[in-house]
């Protein structure tokens, strides 16, 4: 099991509800367990919001 003994930094941004009930959000991984390429450390995320009441 990995354990991030000098810690494991993420920033992002998610906008929720731009469509309808469509998200997105981007992702930056930094610091010491970043990987060498640059892109590898982006990632993208897609939400759908479901309200029950």
């Amino acid at each position: 099991m990995y354990k991030a003994k000098l810690g494991f930094y993420e920033t992002g941004l998610e906008l929720n509800i731009i469509f309808q009930s469509l998200g997105v959000g981007a992702y930056y991984r930094f610091g010491p367990n970043q990987l060498p390429d640059a892109g590898d450390n982006w990632a993208v995320k897609l939400s759908y919001s479901v309200y029950l009441f």
